[in-house]
């Protein structure tokens, strides 16, 4: 009576541990290395077989866009990314990572991701890893990483079959580079002045400048894009001294980071707010 137990036992425990095992692969994707990086040592091949054909880039079957401009990217500039996938068949699953020309990590992403999530610092596809209506987007954040780093590529794999099946039917490969921006008009900080602050800074409406004169002074605040690009001057000109704010409209600009650049006397700081729709 006990033996049966015993072993009754020991066979829950091993469909546990298989059944543990099964839905780890499904939700990680092995970020170990199937994104196509250089040096990665597997693919999506190395555990689904059937496929059909593999394209690179030009296939528009799986397309990576950003709003990082042509300029490239600003470091520590939080930028929207969209994983567009075009497939007739009914399953996908894809591994996406940024990586340095030293094939290290490059950036961040936010935990937040629209059809897919963030497991060991790449983008990956959860158990839900279905396509309706003939394509998906995966929609991330990415924070860019700090400046020096210099250009940064985006790898990808991303397969496409038929549920119920471990079968590929395309395996996408997936390469785009971002150099990092040279624009440094408003990057030179040459100030430390709490008195000038922006909040919120993240914001679907509206968002407000504060600051404070001890004296007459020459002023300039200006609304510029992540390059550095005046877009509105919110003051120019001489103002007294005391303290003072500015509501900002984000009405008619678009998803993205902006920089409120202050300049007084002479002397520049630039706070960083991110408009959200």
């Amino acid at each position: 009576m006990k033996k049966g137990l015993l072993i009754f036992t020991g066979m829950v425990a091993l469909f546990t541990t298989i059944t543990v095992v099964s839905f780890k692969h499904e939700a990680k994707a092995q970020p170990s290395g199937i994104s196509g990086y250089s040096g990665a040592s597997s693919s999506c091949n190395s555990c689904h077989g059937g496929v059909a054909h593999t394209v690179t880039n030009a296939a528009a079957n799986a397309v990576l866009t950003s709003d990082i401009p042509a300029t490239g990217y600003v470091p520590g500039t939080v930028y929207n990314m969209v994983l567009t996938i075009k497939s007739k068949k009914n399953k996908v699953g894809f591994d996406l990572r940024a990586q340095t020309s030293a094939n290290a990590v490059a950036g961040s992403f936010n935990t937040s991701v629209t059809n897919g999530q963030v497991m060991s610092n790449e983008i990956v596809h959860t158990s839900s890893n279905t396509i309706t209506g003939g394509s998906k987007k995966v929609s991330f954040k990415w924070t860019a990483p700090p400046k020096g780093t210099g250009k940064v590529t985006y790898y990808a794999s991303v397969a496409t079959g038929i549920n119920g099946t471990s079968a590929m039917d395309t395996l996408n490969k997936l390469s785009v580079a971002f150099n990092e921006s040279t624009v440094t008009n408003v990057e030179d900080v040459t100030i430390e002045d709490k008195s000038f602050s922006v909040f919120p800074t993240v914001t679907k409406n509206d968002f407000t400048v504060s600051y404070q004169l001890e004296s007459v002074s020459e002023l300039r605040i200006n609304l510029c894009d992540a390059q550095g690009t005046i877009l509105k001057d919110i003051f120019v000109g001489e103002q007294a001294g005391g303290a003072y704010t500015q509501t900002i409209s984000s009405k008619g600009l678009a998803n993205g980071t902006y920089l409120v650049h202050y300049s007084v006397n002479g002397k520049s700081k630039v706070e960083r707010v991110f408009v959200e729709k």
